[in-house]
């Protein structure tokens, strides 16, 4: 799946976003995140680099 979609951004000019989160996800682990500064930046650097690394456009946090 990962590489059809990556084939299609490149072929359509079309952006793919890394998406985290949803409604089954709940709320907490972010809330929990957001609250405690060394976790907020442990995220930003963890998704930052697994967005380079994998070539996504951006990040969809789902934060219900």
């Amino acid at each position: 799946m990962y590489t059809r979609t990556m084939d299609l951004k490149k072929s359509n000019n079309v952006k793919v976003l890394l998406a985290v989160g949803g409604w089954n996800f709940g709320s907490g682990l972010f809330s929990d995140m957001v609250a405690n500064e060394d976790l907020r930046k442990g995220f930003v650097q963890q998704a930052t680099q697994f967005i380079r690394d994998h070539k996504f456009d951006g990040l969809d946090i789902d934060w219900v």
